[in-house]
């Protein structure tokens, strides 16, 4: 969904059509947050069922299940920090989100060790809807300073029929896009899962580095449609294309 608030914003944007960005900012607030409310859901009540489809071992059944549990419940504050972050890229500001998720980087290691080995908590000491509610308030709350007709305005948040439409034919797909890696993904931990414990945890270890692969590549390509979209709103085609062709370098 994010990408499809990033890609509006920074059309109208370079277009300089102040109230559509106005629109989209406040539209796309209740998007993202009836988002990560909806996962929330999904990820509390539908942990059990899919542990089970996955065959996670008996031994690590219940510590699995708490974890995504306390893993979901930052979902919400997840999507909304994606949100203040589509917005700022879209308008070539990413160092702002960058400093944010660092902060809550950092503090997710601190609570995480507190938690686990000062508290004894084990699993249900896992920190990081902690660190993403830290992450979303700072990106708010940077969005709501700002002096420009992408700020956030709590009071104007509404639903407009035609930018919500816009932002899910541009989101939705993408999300499903981004989506058919981790489905496949969950295939192939259902036959990892079928080996012993202490190979289901390297596993989980080692796959992080699938990740970071991941999310280098995935940076050149949001960065290509920002570019792109100011450009097309600002009827520039001849920097649409120049944009498209760096990013592909």
């Amino acid at each position: 969904l994010s990408n499809g608030i990033n890609v509006l914003v920074a059309r109208f944007y370079g277009a300089r059509h102040a109230s559509d960005v106005e629109k989209t900012v406040h539209s796309a607030l209740l998007v993202s947050l009836a988002a990560g409310i909806l996962l929330l859901l999904v990820g509390l009540l539908g942990s059990p069922a899919l542990l089970h489809l996955l065959n996670t071992k008996e031994d690590l059944y219940p510590g699995a299940v708490l974890y995504l549990r306390v893993y979901f419940l930052g979902m919400p504050a997840l999507a909304l920090y994606n949100f203040g972050n589509a917005i700022f890229s879209a308008i070539g500001e990413t160092k702002k989100p960058l400093y944010y998720l660092c902060i809550a980087g950092v503090l997710n290691i601190l609570l995480n060790l507190f938690f686990v080995i000062v508290c004894r908590l084990d699993v249900a000491g896992v920190a990081s809807a902690i660190s993403q509610c830290v992450s979303a308030f700072l990106v708010l709350r940077a969005l709501t300073r700002v002096k420009d007709c992408y700020a956030l305005d709590f009071h104007k948040a509404a639903l407009d029929p035609a930018t919500t439409q816009r932002i899910l034919a541009l989101g939705i797909p993408a999300g499903l896009q981004n989506a058919i890696f981790a489905i496949a993904n969950l295939f192939i931990q259902a036959g990892v899962n079928s080996f012993d414990s202490l190979m289901v945890k390297g596993n989980s270890a080692a796959a992080n580095a699938d990740n970071l692969i991941y999310d280098a590549m995935a940076a050149f390509y949001m960065a290509c449609a920002s570019f792109m979209s100011q450009n097309y709103g600002a009827g520039k085609p001849d920097r649409v294309k120049k944009s498209y062709f760096i990013s592909l370098v």
